[in-house]
């Protein structure tokens, strides 16, 4: 469902000029549609099948039987975590790591 809103958001917001991208559009940061609405649940999604996977193949535990309602968390609390993760810690994280891979002057 969330794939299928892709087209249509970018049909009907953004049209040719283009998908909207905007950061830091939820109703916390400001307003406006945006494509990262269907995009960042389903990056949630795959991050919290990833986990569960993990959990219960390298640990035994049942990542579902501990969240009580998965099909909300997934896209919601994982999405919304790394949204906030790409859009406010990501390009910190950018800037101090981008000195360690300049190339060195030649003397």
């Amino acid at each position: 469902v969330l794939r299928a809103c892709y087209p249509v958001i970018w049909a009907i917001w953004g049209g040719a000029s283009g998908p909207p991208m905007k950061p830091h559009t939820w109703l916390l940061f400001g307003e406006g549609m945006n494509l990262f609405y269907c995009t960042f649940p389903q990056y949630g999604i795959c991050l919290y099948m990833a986990l569960a996977a993990v959990l219960k193949l390298g640990f035994g535990v049942d990542l579902d039987g501990l969240v009580v309602i998965p099909a909300i968390v997934a896209p919601l609390g994982f999405g919304l975590a790394l949204y906030h993760f790409a859009l406010c810690v990501f390009p910190k994280l950018q800037l101090a790591l981008k000195p360690l891979f300049e190339p060195k002057a030649m003397v």
